[in-house]
């Protein structure tokens, strides 16, 4: 059991409402700190703060408290909400464009007349004079959205595919090498008529 503390240590403490659950936990056992309902001192000495479980007497600044194990578990579900959900509405880089659905694994190289990079793991293609193709890689590229540009190799034939090596362009020459995906036709969206 725990050393009983010296009056002018709990003369300084505040005051809680008897058998009130204060925010804070044991440091001996995890357990929850409550002011002792039994305690019959007098009115000018704030009652003894106990843990629950061990017994062990608080009621001091000197011991150090600590949040309560219950509140502990609430920020954490509260941190992990707030993650899941700010991975939900990480914007998507195609919202600004209507997908088709329909996939093709490859195009010609030569239809290609423009190539824009909307993130580390998806590339827009223009071909021919208006066709969009959104190309997500099999996996995030590092680099590719910072430095904005790649390269390719065709592997015989003028089809760039799915499964093709972009190699991005960096200062070096030696940038990330990274997989084609399936080619996604888009269409841009129309732009609404804004409210006013």
């Amino acid at each position: 059991m725990a050393k009983r503390l010296r009056e002018s240590v709990l003369l300084s403490e505040t005051r809680m409402a008897a058998g009130e659950v204060g925010r804070e936990f044991c440091r001996n056992c995890g357990g929850d700190i409550v002011v002792e309902p039994a305690d019959h001192r007098s009115k000018e000495l704030p009652h003894r703060r106990v843990c629950r479980k061990c017994s062990a007497e608080y009621g001091t600044t000197a011991a150090t408290l600590y949040p309560s194990r219950r509140m502990y578990e609430s920020w954490l579900a509260l941190l992990v909400l707030a993650c899941v959900t700010s991975a939900w509405a990480a914007d998507d880089p195609l919202t600004g464009y209507v997908k088709s659905g329909a996939t093709q694994r490859c195009v010609e190289s030569y239809e290609i007349r423009q190539s824009q990079v909307l993130d580390d793991s998806t590339v827009l293609f223009r071909l021919r004079v208006n066709d969009l193709y959104a190309n997500t890689l099999r996996q995030s590229c590092p680099g590719l959205k910072i430095q904005g540009g790649f390269k390719y190799e065709l592997r015989g034939g003028n089809e760039l595919c799915r499964g093709d090596i972009i190699r991005v362009l960096d200062s070096t020459g030696t940038g990330a090498a990274c997989l084609l995906g399936d080619f996604e036709k888009v269409a841009k969206k129309p732009a609404q008529p804004s409210a006013k």
